[in-house]
């Protein structure tokens, strides 16, 4: 991976420093003074974490540096100003950072799309990771499922680092990275996932075999798949490939499909069936507004479908982009029964991509919002799942 020195370099990435020093932590007008951040611009604070990083804790880890360029990037991005508050807020901009860190390396060739993914994964975590304190607790909790002892003491030092890499008032006290901590101060590296245990790196074009072979080894019934991505990802081919190879065993559903259901059993009285294979963009849209209109509770019908096939001993695919902690939670806390959990983690994949396939679909996605979804996915944390496949 490209040595952080170098990174700072690239004309690209002094693009990115000129958004975070244009990206003030102050409100203005009238001011409002970060307490927090008295440095003042995003680039201050993420200059000074860097300072700290070298001359306090006198690293020399490369992917330390990276993860502490990165770790605010994501600040100027969805930075919100709040008029009544007279501030502005900074909504899960850690989930962002990791997100545009990825769609950074990627979109600029700094990794080798295939052997560099696990390292990449690694980092990505610990950026988004950074705000421990905003991270679910079941997550926070359960720290040594997803990441090696190496790993957590890399998250430590970063938050060391954002904690004092920065100018607050004085009696604000900056300890609770610290005592979050504290679970893990006794456990031993054999306590940690330090070899990917239950994570699968594939790609694209064998991901479905994977999968498959997957299944046949451990011969399990019931199952619930997962993906996580933005729409015109690959989500609906590698579930049509999916049901090609498994045949009455496979069952796909998405809230898309169940809007489009409802909009045409109510309004076409049946006459017409559209599916997101079938329909175009202003139809889709029209059923969006219609459930929305209506009030109609898709969620419950989505889930009594998708527990009536695992009670049938289906293999069941909800195509979501599931890109949220609390959308998935949604849906993996009211299955019924005991059931493998499976993510799919489109992780390799960028957004010019992914809008280059968005103008190929019969649906087409405004790019704000495809843009705003892949900013916004949380990684999955094997407190969610019992497998993931990174592809």
């Amino acid at each position: 991976m490209i040595d952080y020195r170098d990174l700072l370099k690239l004309p690209e990435f002094q693009l990115l420093i000129e958004k975070m020093r244009h990206t003030n932590h102050h409100y203005r007008p009238p001011n409002y003074i970060d307490r927090y951040h008295l440095e003042g611009d995003v680039w201050s604070h993420t200059a000074m974490v860097v300072d700290y990083v070298m001359n306090r804790l006198k690293s020399n880890k490369n992917e330390l540096y990276i993860a502490s360029i990165f770790h605010d990037v994501g600040k100027t991005y969805n930075h919100k100003i709040d008029d009544k508050e007279r501030k502005i807020q900074f909504i899960n901009h850690w989930f962002y950072s990791g997100n545009i860190f990825k769609e950074f390396f990627i979109e600029n060739s700094l990794v080798d799309r295939e052997k560099d993914i696990p390292y990449m994964f690694d980092l990505y975590r610990i950026i988004q990771l950074h705000h421990i304190d905003k991270i679910p607790h079941y997550i926070r909790d359960n720290l040594n499922r997803d990441i090696g002892f190496q790993n957590l003491n890399l998250l430590k030092k970063l938050c060391e680092a954002n904690e004092n890499g920065r100018i607050t008032d004085k009696g604000i006290s900056l300890s609770k990275y610290e005592k979050l901590f504290d679970k893990y101060r006794d456990l031993t590296e054999e306590n940690f996932n330090n070899g990917y245990i239950n994570v699968h790196f594939s790609n694209s074009d064998r991901i479905v075999g994977d999968i498959i072979s997957f299944l046949e080894e451990r011969k399990i019934d019931k199952v619930l798949i997962l993906p996580v991505a933005p729409p015109a990802s690959g989500k609906s081919t590698v579930a049509r490939k999916l049901a090609e190879r498994l045949g009455n065993r496979f069952y796909r559903v998405g809230y898309d499909d169940i809007r489009l259901e409802v909009y045409c059993e109510r309004l076409m009285k049946g006459k017409k069936k559209y599916t997101v294979e079938t329909a175009d963009t202003e139809l889709y849209h029209s059923a969006h507004r219609f459930v929305d209109k209506e009030n109609i509770d898709i969620h419950s019908v989505l889930i009594d479908r998708v527990n009536q096939n695992i009670k049938e001993g289906t293999i069941v695919f909800v195509d979501n982009t599931n890109a949220t902690y609390r959308s998935r939670r949604r849906i993996l806390s009211s299955i019924e029964e005991k059931v493998l959990k499976i993510c799919i983690f489109f992780f390799n994949i960028s957004l010019k991509e992914i809008f280059s396939r968005n103008k190929k679909r019969n649906i087409k996605i405004k790019e704000s919002v495809i843009r705003h979804i892949y900013n916004t996915i949380s990684f999955p944390s094997l407190s969610e799942f019992d497998e993931i496949f990174v592809v």
